[in-house]
């Protein structure tokens, strides 16, 4: 993964190296206590979303979602079935579904969200 990555909240951008589609900070939905957490996510070529607890270089990733073996849907925010954050616009918001469970996530603002 690159060395030289963004730290703004919400920043996206593409990358040089050709394995990286694109990489920033979402917000997701923790599986067990629900909870939201800021992770910093890297949408690679292959298909995997990895992401980390920080944007830190040689960070080992915390989990990966294998979007294009896995992914079932993308939702749109209004159509998730969880709470959102009061101060999140639901339109900043989506969830990928997979057969295993769906991950809720939500970037700093809709368009942002509309990259991923």
């Amino acid at each position: 993964m690159a060395q030289d990555r963004v730290s703004a909240l919400g920043k996206i951008a593409v990358l040089d190296n050709p394995k990286d589609i694109a990489w920033g900070f979402l917000t997701k939905q923790g599986a067990v206590r629900k909870s939201w957490k800021t992770r910093w996510m890297v949408l690679r070529n292959d298909g995997c979303l990895y992401y980390f607890k920080t944007n830190k270089a040689n960070e080992s990733p915390l989990g990966v979602i294998h979007v294009k073996r896995d992914c079932t849907d993308v939702l749109a925010g209004d159509e998730c079935t969880c709470s959102w954050p009061e101060k999140i616009s639901v339109k900043a918001c989506f969830g990928i579904v997979t057969s295993e469970r769906t991950y809720y996530l939500y970037s700093a603002n809709q368009d942002y969200a509309a990259i991923w």
